[in-house]
C-alpha cells in the first residue's frame, strides 16, 4: 500500500512518503504545495493525509484535484483544516481562507451539489466531520448530524476546533 503523508512537519510516518516544503529529518520529498503538478504519478496513492495544510494554500481546488489524479480509484484522502469558527483561523497570518463543511460539495459524487461551471472529472465520497473542545463532546453527534444548523447558528457560540473531510477516490 503506497502511503503519503503532506505537509508532514515533525509528524513523521513510518511506511509514508512524508513530504514537506522544507528539509527536515524523516522528511523524504520537498515540494510546495502550491506548484503543481505533484511530484508523483497518476493513481498512485492508496491512501493520503493532508493535517492542517489546507488553509495555507492558494488554490484549494487545484490542490483536490491534484489528489484525485495521484490518487488509486477507492483510494482515502483526509484532510483536517482549521474551520471557519475557530479563533485560529483568523489569529495566524499563514492562512489564507477558511473553510466550512459545504466547501468541498463541488466535488461530490452524488453531483447533488455539482456546480454546471465545475467541468473536473473530480469526484469523491465527501464525509466532513466537525470537531469541538471536549466539553462540547456530547453534541458531536448532534451537531454532526445537523452540520448546517450548528455552521450556521451555534457556531458562533461555541467555536469548532477542527473541520475533518474523509473522502473516497471515485475514478
Amino acid at each position: 500500500m503506497k502511503k503519503l503523508n503532506l505537509g508532514c512537519g515533525y509528524d513523521i510516518r513510518k511506511g509514508w512518503i512524508n513530504l514537506d516544503i522544507k528539509e527536515g529529518r524523516g522528511v523524504d520529498i520537498v515540494h510546495d504545495l502550491n506548484t503543481f503538478p505533484y511530484p508523483f504519478k497518476d493513481n498512485y496513492f492508496d491512501e493520503i493525509n493532508a493535517d492542517s495544510i489546507f488553509e495555507h494554500l492558494q488554490n484549494p481546488k487545484l490542490f483536490i484535484d491534484e489528489l484525485w489524479r495521484i490518487s488509486k480509484n477507492n483510494g482515502f484522502i483526509h484532510i483536517s483544516t482549521t474551520h471557519f469558527s475557530s479563533w485560529s483561523i483568523w489569529g495566524d497570518i499563514t492562512h489564507v481562507r477558511p473553510f466550512n463543511s459545504t466547501s468541498l460539495d463541488h466535488v461530490r459524487n452524488d453531483r447533488k451539489y455539482f456546480n454546471l461551471l465545475n467541468d473536473s472529472k473530480v469526484c469523491f465520497v465527501v464525509k466532513p466531520y466537525l470537531k469541538v473542545n471536549f466539553i462540547l463532546n456530547p453534541i458531536i453527534n448532534l451537531k454532526n448530524a445537523t452540520r448546517c444548523i450548528f455552521e450556521r447558528t451555534l457556531c458562533k457560540i461555541f467555536s469548532v476546533k477542527e473541520l475533518i473531510f474523509d473522502l473516497e477516490v471515485k475514478k
